[in-house]
């Protein structure tokens, strides 16, 4: 999106993203919902999920699947990917809108975009070959 319409117009769409998000919280019904009880704090907690986790063994094959499938599918998109867009697209304007949209649609959220649309206006410490 920085490529296509520019830095500025970018950080204004995310702003009214925000502003409509908020906007939207104020019509949340939340008065059903109980208050919480102080519990044992984090520790309490993971171990509290970690024996949930440990006692779904269907939960793990899937865990790791989906390990598997990040990391290779992970390395490829952000070791190949920049290298084709150099090499074949003529630099990184047509790659950012992919990351953009990748990074979105996967639940990387605006965080992820964010680092992907700063990362991508920064040279590199090295020069390329």
């Amino acid at each position: 999106m920085v490529a296509a319409i520019g830095p500025g117009w970018v950080l204004a769409a995310d702003a009214a993203a925000f502003a409509v998000a908020g906007a939207m919280r104020a019509f949340l019904d939340v008065s059903h919902i109980p208050q919480r009880v102080r519990g044992g704090g984090m520790p309490a907690d993971l171990r509290e999920g970690r024996r949930e986790f440990a006692g779904r063994p269907w939960l793990w094959g899937i865990v790791v699947q989906f390990s598997i499938a990040n990391a290779v599918v992970g390395a490829a998109d952000a070791v190949y990917g920049p290298l084709v867009a150099r090499d074949h697209l003529g630099g990184a304007g047509p790659w950012i809108p992919y990351r953009l949209c990748s990074c979105l649609s996967t639940g990387g959220g605006k965080t992820h975009a964010f680092e992907e649309l700063r990362s991508a206006g920064m040279p590199g410490r090295r020069p390329a070959p």
